[in-house]
């Protein structure tokens, strides 16, 4: 009940500021965000695969894995009682990025794909500024947040060409490539709500909450 107070709270907040966005994240516990938006579930744990036995980087103990360690690790992992996780999404064409290509799209802005959509969408940050400097208080939903907010990219299930793939960084908010080889970290999704949203019998839209 103080996590849902908290987060009509912050809702109101947000809805009265000047960067007005309908963040919509809602903390279920158990570790389990879930984003309205898009209808998918975050773990809140942005580093959960660190010293699984998918955990190949450098060390093993710092959550860096190659492309298939973490498509691997997304699909063995049992979490909250599921087992359909996978790592986030991004189309093959994105038009919301500021950089174009006659075979994808690469570089800042890029809010299509479901990593990009918290960057830029949720957490309201700036394309090439620190997702950590954008003062969300949503944020703070997430833990480790120093691994969220570094310059390490996180993969993305996708099959996109040949030797690369696909990978989101949140220190800038910027789409990048790397090779099959390169140490992402890895994070967590699944389709859909774990249970409903209560809506409260009190509740207004944003539009109709007088703002001070």
């Amino acid at each position: 009940m103080i996590k849902s107070l908290l987060l009509v709270s912050v809702g109101f907040a947000m809805a009265c500021s000047s960067s007005v966005a309908n963040a919509e994240l809602f903390d279920h516990g158990d570790g389990l965000i879930y984003d309205r938006d898009l209808n998918i579930t975050w773990i809140s744990d942005p580093n959960l695969g660190r010293g699984s036995v998918f955990d190949d980087g450098v060390q093993s103990t710092d959550g860096r894995m190659t492309y298939d360690s973490a498509v691997g690790w997304a699909s063995a992992l049992v979490y909250a009682g599921y087992s359909d996780w996978r790592l986030p999404k991004t189309p093959e064409r994105d038009t919301s990025c500021s950089l174009d290509n006659s075979a994808v799209n690469y570089g800042f802005g890029c809010s299509g794909n479901e990593l990009g959509h918290l960057f830029y969408k949720e957490f309201l940050a700036t394309a090439g500024h620190a997702v950590s400097n954008s003062g969300s208080p949503y944020l703070a939903l997430f833990a480790p947040i120093a691994d969220v907010t570094g310059a390490t990219p996180y993969w993305f299930d996708s099959a996109w060409c040949c030797d690369n793939k696909p990978g989101f960084e949140f220190a800038g908010g910027e789409l990048v490539y790397g090779p099959l080889n390169s140490q992402y970290f890895a994070w967590a999704v699944r389709d859909g709500d774990i249970s409903p949203i209560p809506e409260p019998s009190t509740k207004r839209s944003a539009k109709s909450i007088p703002c001070f």
